[in-house]
């Protein structure tokens, strides 16, 4: 799929309401972890497993139409645009598993993506998490729990938060 500029989200009458951090934090203490392989977490934003984010067929089956990798190469990733073709857009972010990796400078890009993905009607993004990821608790994901931010680190007036820009 191509990537284009597409026009911001609408006014705040449209924009769902973002949880706090406070209460991200309870609702992930609190909950239950998620017995399945594949979850929303926001309105067309997904949270999958590595063999979901792996299997062409079970994406298209589930309508998935853009794929945010933050473990892309080495042990968890056989995608890339090559692999996914043409019905899939990809984002790889090279990240490793260590103390010392900042992966906010992928921060950015990564909401920049999940932004334009979301706001396609019809379009559908899955973030793998591999348990590879800071932040990545089994079943979560960095991608949503973005300070006080919607989905990819915007804000409710469709902006970037500062933390996201380099």
């Amino acid at each position: 799929m191509a990537e284009t500029s597409l026009p911001e989200l609408g006014g705040e009458d449209k924009a769902t309401p973002c949880p706090t951090i406070l209460e991200l934090e309870e609702l992930l203490r609190a909950g239950k972890s998620s017995c399945s392989r594949v979850d929303e977490v926001w309105p067309n934003l997904f949270i999958g497993d590595a063999a979901t984010a792996n299997n062409r067929f079970e994406l298209w089956k589930l309508g998935i139409t853009h794929v945010l990798n933050a473990a892309h190469g080495g042990l968890y990733c056989q995608g890339g645009p090559d692999f996914y073709g043409s019905s899939v857009s990809y984002l790889g972010v090279p990240a490793h598993d260590l103390p010392d990796f900042d992966i906010s400078a992928y921060f950015s890009s990564a909401a920049d993506f999940i932004h334009r993905a979301l706001n396609t009607p019809g379009e559908l993004v899955l973030t793998p998490c591999h348990g590879a990821l800071p932040l990545c608790h089994p079943g979560t994901d960095p991608a949503g729990a973005a300070g006080g931010s919607g989905p990819g680190g915007h804000t409710e007036d469709g902006g970037s938060p500062a933390w996201g820009r380099p």
